[in-house]
């Protein structure tokens, strides 16, 4: 854990996940990087992880009724 810039645009109040990223450190190495709203940057690096691939569902649309 980290805090790469002190800013008075951080605050230390209820710390929120505010974003997140995941790159490629080298072949085979990966990091993720969570940003908090306090200013701390939590950096995990890993050789190996699993995901799946979720189906995008969009809401139910409502049906127009013809008149006659």
């Amino acid at each position: 854990m980290e805090m790469p810039l002190e800013s008075s645009v951080f605050y230390n109040e209820q710390p929120i996940w505010l974003y997140d990223e995941i790159a490629v450190v080298r072949p085979g190495v990966f990091s993720h990087e969570i940003l908090i709203s306090n200013g701390y940057v939590y950096r995990f690096v890993f050789k190996e992880f699993e995901y799946d691939e979720l189906q995008i569902v969009h809401p139910v649309r409502e049906r127009t009724r013809a008149t006659a």
